[in-house]
């Protein structure tokens, strides 16, 4: 049975930051440097939450939280299962749910994701679901993406700088899909 979405409440808070920790060490923990993977404790994913909640899903069955995806301005920021939910149908349900809320702050009916290159599961997973590749961005490479994806928020060179920041320097890609004709 696949898990329902949800907006995330405060009372979702404590479990949210959990789920986000682990899966966060899950997908990044052998691709990024040791330094950063070091800083991400909890408390770091406790302080994220008050920002990311008013934008978070959670996928959830009769028992916990499953899942969870930050969908704001267009952005897919970010999308987690626990590692317990991987190949469940969480991450599938949580993309239905976030794309349908990214469908109404899209700008053209365009939404955009930033994956770690090196992040093989998230890039296989986009893939697989229609999204596709607008580009790998560094910071030699990002204005000629601006340039052939004009439809693109104007915040994404913040946006692309800030994911590699946070993810110690690591080289990003860019994913989009329209969703102008899906699911109206």
């Amino acid at each position: 049975m696949l898990p329902r979405c949800r907006p995330a409440t405060v009372a979702d808070a404590s479990a949210c930051a959990r789920l986000w920790h682990a899966s966060w060490h899950l997908a990044h923990g052998l691709i990024a440097s040791p330094s950063l993977v070091a800083q991400k404790s909890l408390p770091v994913f406790q302080r994220n939450m008050q920002e990311s909640l008013p934008h978070m899903l959670v996928a959830e069955d009769d028992e916990r939280i499953l899942g969870l995806a930050v969908a704001r301005e267009g952005t897919l920021e970010h999308l987690y299962a626990h590692p317990d939910a991987i190949g469940t149908g969480v991450g599938r349900s949580l993309l239905n749910a976030a794309e349908d809320s990214l469908r109404r702050t899209a700008r053209g009916g365009t939404a955009q994701v930033i994956v770690a290159s090196r992040n093989l599961h998230a890039i296989q997973f986009y893939e697989k679901h229609g999204w596709v590749r607008g580009g790998a961005l560094a910071a030699s490479s990002l204005a000629a993406c601006l340039a052939s994806t004009p439809t693109l928020d104007n915040n994404l060179q913040e946006r692309v700088a800030a994911a590699e920041r946070q993810l110690g320097g690591l080289r990003c890609k860019l994913y989009i899909k329209s969703l102008v004709s899906e699911r109206v």
